[in-house]
This record gives structure tokens, sequence and C-alpha cells, in this order.
């Protein structure tokens, strides 16, 4: 049996998603059908995701059974909790003077990433309210001060774009072609986007600029205007 390949995603976590999903969160926290920390916690995430163009993974981490013979990429910080293990790369530990050198999934943890935390205005001020005493281990943390799961980050994020009105198809991955997209539309070269992505191929980046439909109009505009000037120029 042959089952056909689903063709690349169209939707996106805009900026203004991004915003409506951090002030909704705050507020579901206010109205107190959230604890205030998750509310937190979820937009330093998806704050992350869409501000460093980083994968889900690559911001929470992720928990897996745990194994003896199990090898984990360099630089990487594992905690052992029961028969489960989590590892991951955004920790409080490795962003001293608010720095973040990382490897990331889509290179294979081979090539290293290097962020300055301070420059993203969506994502310090939410790093700044972290209490002192919670910044020790992952970044992003769920219940019991532990990590946070993936199922748990998944069912809170729906809550919370759900209560946000954002779209039911714009899922928490499409964080990446948003800030992707916003740096295209910004000037922002394709090298640079596609440092920022850790992509390896130029390809793989271009399947994250959204807007299609509005680059198609941009260049039908660029051709009228290009007729204009050579009607009014007398041309033959």
């Amino acid at each position: 049996m042959q089952f056909e390949r689903e063709g690349a995603r169209e939707q996106e976590l805009t900026y203004q998603h991004v915003r409506s999903f951090i002030k909704t969160a705050f507020e579901l926290a206010d109205k107190d059908k959230m604890p205030r920390e998750r509310a937190l916690y979820m937009s330093i995430g998806t704050a992350s995701q869409f501000e460093l163009m980083l994968r889900q993974k690559d911001i929470i981490g992720d928990w897996a059974p745990r194994k003896a013979d199990a090898r984990f990429p360099t630089g990487i910080t594992v905690l052992h909790l029961d028969d489960e293990t989590w590892s991951g790369f955004y920790t409080w530990e490795s962003v001293p003077g608010w720095r973040w050198r990382t490897r990331t999934s889509k290179s294979k943890y081979r090539a290293a990433a290097e962020f300055d935390l301070t420059i993203y205005d969506l994502l310090m001020p939410l790093l700044e309210m972290v209490p002192m005493e919670e910044r020790k281990g992952a970044i992003v943390k769920g219940e019991h001060g532990l990590p946070i799961r993936y199922r748990s980050y998944a069912k809170w994020w729906r809550q919370i774009a759900q209560a946000a009105g954002i779209p039911f198809d714009v899922k928490s991955m499409d964080a990446r072609a948003g800030g992707a997209t916003e740096a295209e539309e910004a000037g922002a070269n394709l090298e640079g986007i596609q440092a920022n992505l850790t992509h390896t191929k130029k390809e793989m980046s271009l399947r994250y600029i959204r807007r299609r439909n509005k680059k198609i109009v941009a260049v039908a505009e660029a051709r009228k205007q290009s007729r204009a000037v050579g009607e009014d120029g007398g041309t033959a």
C-alpha cells in the first residue's frame, strides 16, 4: 500500500496571536481559571517558540522511559525521576547573562546556535517575571516544579489558544512558521532565517515562510507599476 505524503502546512502563529495568547493566559489566571505560574510558563514557552523560531521539543525538552544505556547529546541537561528521564537544553543554568548557546534537534544536535535573549521583546519581560527561587532547572515548568510534559503543554496550550480566539487549525508548532514569515516580511535575508531555524538546507526554510498569496499580489503590483513606467515613457 502507498500513502500520499501530507503537504506542507499553510498555517502560522502570528505575532498578534502570540500577544493575544499571553494576554489571555494572564486573564485566565486573574479569573482563577488557571494557576498564575502555569499562565507564565505557557506564555514563556509560546513566546520562546515564536521569538527564537525553534521547535517545541527544543523549548520544553523531552520525557522518555528511563534506559540505563541511553545516550544524550553533549551539553544537554538530564533529570532522572523514578522510571522516566527528562532531557533538554533550555534551562536556567544554560542562560548566563541571558545568552543561550544551544544545539537543536533540527541540526541533529551538531551545530550550535546562540541567542541573546535580551533582544526579544515578547520573551524577555516574561523571563524576568519568574521568581529567583524558581530559576533553576528547566525554564518551562509544569506541575510540581518539574519540566513540563508534552501532553500537559498541548492541553493547556489549546485551552489558552481557544480562549484567545486563535483558530483551531493553528497549532503550537506553527510558531516557527510565524516567526520565519515575520522575519521574511521584515526584510531578513533567507540565509539569516535559515540560520535562526537551524536548517541545513534553504529549501527546508522556505517551507516555513507563509502568505504566498500576499507575495503573488506584490508581484502583480510590481508588474503593473513597470508597465505604467513604460507607458509614461512613450515606449513602443
